[in-house]
């Protein structure tokens, strides 16, 4: 009865703060590192998170557009590198080994030379750093 219901609100309620604390901590973990990282979805390919400001490397992708569209998409349309790294995420998305790679992003006035390492980080998410 009562007591059943207070011993699962009280699981319940500690299982949210236990969660929220991971959550916190991932974001702080994120926030630190000094190399530029995005996380996306192994489900869609959409960005989850970054650390970073993105424009400087794909001045032509509209932040909202990161959100919602698999990076391979916004990723192609950003030159040479840009192809390159979106096969490189689509082939660890689809399960393939870590790949490490280089090249110019950013716009034609101000390119930066960037390396990058995809790997997956935990079963359903892509890391790219």
């Amino acid at each position: 009865g009562l007591c059943c219901q207070l011993s699962v609100a009280i699981t319940n309620a500690t299982l949210f703060a236990q969660a929220n604390e991971a959550k916190r901590l991932a974001q702080t973990v994120v926030a630190s590192c000094a190399d530029t990282l995005l996380v996306l979805s192994a489900r869609d390919g959409a960005l989850l998170q970054t650390n970073k400001p993105l424009h400087n490397f794909f001045p032509l992708i509209q932040p909202n557009e990161m959100r919602i569209s698999a990076a391979t998409s916004w990723m192609a349309r950003s030159g040479d590198a840009g192809r390159t790294l979106a096969a490189d995420v689509q082939h660890v998305l689809r399960g393939g080994a870590e790949l490490t790679g280089e090249g110019l992003l950013g716009s034609t006035h101000r390119p930066r030379r960037v390396a990058w390492k995809v790997t997956s980080l935990l079963e359903g998410e892509c890391a790219l750093s």
